[in-house]
């Protein structure tokens, strides 16, 4: 192709045709530019195909990662939560009551010694930061992502560090001092050394109030999450489709 260009461009000159030749060089200049925006238009196309497989692939990760804090993390802390907040309430009745004491008990003060735990998967949304929040093409896709992960997790995580703080400077120390650990088959849990004093130790009962309010506050931040996340769930499924 080029030869031939440069065939029309010699018989030109040779007969001496010059306005025909700078009309042929300057459409031979408009072809050569029209070809290399043609190139550039196509490697544009190709580029942007890429980042879309990529895009999708960081998606499909990221939603991976958001079912398994769900399944594996979410539901689970609630659930627990709402164990523990019923036993707390059953705890609260029973010395209000002032009710003779009953071993059935002994289980329900395991939910003054529980630790709690907030371990969701990270490693896909730190490939997205990474390589690819450039990529994601719908902005409030890309603010909801961000804001789940800088804020709302951060949020929980806030709680439980809050209750762990209490747990181990307050609840754990004084049930060790109050109770004694039960750890076989047919008895697990915990008892009291003097049921009638613990009804009336001050130190116990704020430590109820307080585990009351922290367990609520986790559990109202965990119940808020998890609705954002499924949310955010939906979102990526319909980007996707």
């Amino acid at each position: 192709m080029i030869k031939f260009f440069r065939h029309i461009r010699k018989n030109l000159l040779m007969e001496k045709k010059t306005s025909k030749y700078f009309k042929y060089a300057i459409g031979e200049i408009i072809l050569v530019v029209i070809g290399i925006l043609i190139a550039l238009q196509i490697n544009n196309w190709n580029e942007e195909r890429k980042n879309r497989v990529v895009e999708t692939q960081l998606l499909e990760n990221l939603r991976s990662s958001l079912v398994s804090d769900v399944q594996n993390q979410i539901n689970p802390i609630l659930e627990q939560l709402e164990l523990d907040l019923s036993n707390i309430r059953d705890i609260k009745h029973f010395l209000k009551i002032s009710a003779t004491y009953h071993d059935s008990m002994n289980i329900k003060f395991n939910s003054l010694m529980y630790s709690k735990i907030f371990l969701y998967e990270v490693t896909s949304y730190k490939a997205l930061e990474n390589e690819g929040l450039k990529l994601i093409q719908n902005p409030e896709l890309k603010s909801n992502i961000l804001k789940l992960y800088n804020m709302e997790y951060t949020e929980l995580e806030y709680n439980i560090e809050n209750f762990m703080n209490n747990l181990m400077s307050f609840y754990r120390p004084n049930m060790r001092e109050l109770f004694l650990f039960l750890d076989d088959n047919e008895d697990k849990g915990y008892k009291p050394d003097d049921y009638e004093s613990l009804r009336t130790n001050r130190d116990f009962r704020n430590n109820l109030i307080t585990c009351t309010t922290n367990c609520s506050n986790i559990y109202k931040t965990t119940s808020k999450l998890k609705v954002k996340v499924e949310s955010l769930i939906a979102t990526i499924d319909k980007e996707l489709k």
